[in-house]
């Protein structure tokens, strides 16, 4: 559908400001689904929580349309992740290991990990756009600021508040911070800070991108009990539970 006719559809039935809003978050959607990678720095803020989970120190998001994967250092000590299309976990373990969890057998602390950090933000943006209320604003330097609130909140947690900041000139979504609660982890803040713009290679968004030759894979269906001692060996004692066995 052209510019045109959203601009007249949105204009007839809602406020002028909501209109707008809207456009800013289209055009925005329209640009994150380039062959461009956007890489976001990340800081979170988090109340306490049924979940014992220590964020990292630094955490990048890397991410292209609804693909992205994510860079977590600890002291000398880094890792990535990523979610394919099934929503399974896949983490490297050093340089020629990585480890599949399929969404079943997500344990709570690396599931809330999942929600806290994924970045699927063409998604995103559409929903925000569809089924949130709107309120546009500018910044000193005349970038847009949009705060977004959902039409209805749900019993078991989510999204409570955003705030989407988007360049004036490129487009993209420079700044975002997201507002979200679930009972079983507690009141969580994020923010994704822009930090650079690059090609994108399509093998990043898999394991084999960040790990040297003849590495090895283990899932479920290959060699599922070594996973458990490859993430307590790696992130301690808690990490056993990361992984739970489907009813």
């Amino acid at each position: 559908m052209c510019l045109g006719g959203i601009v007249f559809g949105l204009s007839r039935w809602e406020p002028s400001s909501v209109a707008s809003a809207a456009i800013v978050i289209q055009a925005a959607e329209s640009v994150h689904a380039e062959q461009l990678e956007r890489v976001y720095v990340v800081e979170s803020e988090r109340s306490e929580a049924a979940v014992p989970f220590v964020p990292p120190r630094d955490v990048r998001v890397a991410t292209r349309g609804d693909r992205f994967f994510v860079t977590m250092s600890r002291g000398p000590r880094q890792w990535i992740w990523g979610c394919d299309a099934a929503g399974s976990i896949w983490m490297t373990v050093g340089k020629r290991r990585a480890i599949v969890v399929e969404d079943d057998e997500l344990g709570p602390a690396l599931r809330y990990v999942s929600d806290l950090y994924s970045l699927e933000i063409e998604t995103l943006l559409r929903n925000f756009r569809r089924h949130c209320r709107l309120e546009q604003s500018q910044d000193e330097s005349g970038d847009h600021v949009i705060r977004v609130v959902p039409r209805f909140t749900n019993a078991r947690g989510g999204l409570r508040k955003a705030t989407i900041e988007v360049d004036r000139e490129s487009k993209a979504v420079r700044r975002l911070v997201l507002d979200r609660e679930f009972p079983e982890y507690g009141k969580s803040t994020v923010t994704f800070t822009l930090v650079d713009t690059r090609p994108a290679t399509e093998t990043d968004y898999s394991p084999a991108g960040h790990l040297e030759e003849r590495y090895e894979l283990l899932s479920r269906a290959t060699v599922p009990d070594r996973r458990r001692e490859l993430l307590t060996n790696w992130f301690g004692s808690p990490a056993e539970r990361w992984i739970v066995t489907p009813e």
